[in-house]
Order: structure tokens, then sequence, then C-alpha cells
């Protein structure tokens, strides 16, 4: 099998050499240390969208952290501020993520501390899945919770 054939992203950074191959892979270096990361894009959640109960006493907006063509991390775009006790349902095509890209969701939280989700899917236009998830908490100390996929 050929590294372009492969199912996985593969990340592997090895020492003093860099290769890069296939839009699934990305080789570099960074010193004397050895990563090897593996995920199978075949096995995570595709989703179009995402929702947001905004529960938390601050205002928020949303953002993705997503994987490029390029196997870079990228951010998307800012929606507008995300008022406590309403609902936001966001398509991260609309916010500059291509379709395909693996993401995450992020909260950002103004004066306060921003969260990261700790699940990632693979954003798919079109799709009629949605990830839900609830913020909650303060300022100083927010909350983020996946409450799973629905549709």
């Amino acid at each position: 099998m050929h590294i372009s054939e492969c199912p996985h992203l593969c990340i592997i950074i090895l020492t003093g050499r860099m290769i890069k191959g296939g839009s699934r892979n990305s080789l570099k270096c960074v010193g004397n240390i050895v990563f090897f990361f593996n995920i199978n894009i075949m096995g995570l959640q595709q989703v179009g969208k995402f929702k947001l109960d905004q529960d938390g006493a601050y205002v928020a907006r949303t953002e993705f952290h997503y994987m490029g063509d390029d196997g870079k991390w990228n951010w998307s775009q800012q929606t507008d501020n995300e008022l406590a006790g309403q609902q936001y349902t966001t398509d991260p095509g609309d916010l500059g993520v291509p379709d395909g890209a693996i993401v995450t969701f992020k909260l950002w939280v103004m004066a306060g501390y921003d969260r990261e989700a700790t699940e990632s899917f693979q954003y798919t236009k079109g799709s009629s899945k949605t990830a839900e998830y609830r913020s909650s908490g303060i300022t100083a100390n927010p909350g983020l919770q996946f409450n799973g996929i629905l549709g």
C-alpha cells in the first residue's frame, strides 16, 4: 500500500529529514524527537453542523480548530457574539472550514478562558448530523460539555 492510499492520518516526525506525500499525511522534523500520530479518518463521525446551548454567564463565540489538506492545524473565523440563555447552530464551512477537514469545537470566552472540545469529527458539508455542546460556568471558569450527535 502506498502512503497516499492509507485511510489513516499519519504524522511522523523524524530526526534530520522532512518527507511529505499524499493529502492524508505530513512528516516534519523537530530536533531529536520522534512522534507518530495515527488517526483513523474512516472512523471519525461525520457532522455538518455544531450546536451550542450557551448557558454560561458570559459572552461567547464559536470557532473551530481544523486540519487543512497540507496537514497543518488552522483556526477558523469566529461567529458573532453568542449570549447566555440562547442556542446557536453553526456550519463550520460558513467560518472557512473546508469540506472533509478534521475539526474540533472551540468555545471562545470574552475576557475569560477559552475551552476546546476533546472530540474530533470529520466536517461533511450538508450532513444532517449535528454535534451538540453546552457551555456553562462563569468567565473565570467556563465549562464545555459534549452532549452527543443528533440527526
